[in-house]
């Protein structure tokens, strides 16, 4: 039974041929993706980069001195920011309350 270690072998070196051929293909194809198309976007660093992005703000209003810091503040990135706010309800407990009746005990 001499050849039966260099079978294991055999199969051994042929597996790990085929991993690493997968592996390598399967890198190979999303780095060509990647710098044929880099997806390069600007990072948002500042106030004014979230206020030209454009995107809808929601905040929930607390009655705070944060939101009168805001509406007064002498940047006025700030204050333009702290007016594209949309306001929204918000409920401490938004699921239905159930009632509960508490059962005389013995």
């Amino acid at each position: 039974m001499p050849f039966q270690k260099a079978d294991i072998l055999r199969c051994l070196c042929a597996s790990w041929m085929l991993i690493a051929f997968v592996t390598t293909a399967a890198y190979g194809g999303s780095l060509r993706a990647f710098l044929m198309a880099p997806n390069l976007e600007d990072p948002v660093d500042t106030v004014k980069d979230v206020l030209d992005i454009g995107l809808p703000r929601q905040t929930v209003l607390y009655g705070e001195e944060l939101e009168d810091i805001l509406e007064k503040h002498e940047d006025e990135d700030l204050r333009k920011f702290w007016r594209g706010m949309e306001p929204v309800d918000f409920e401490l407990f938004p699921y239905e309350r159930v009632s509960c009746t508490c059962l005389p005990i013995d």
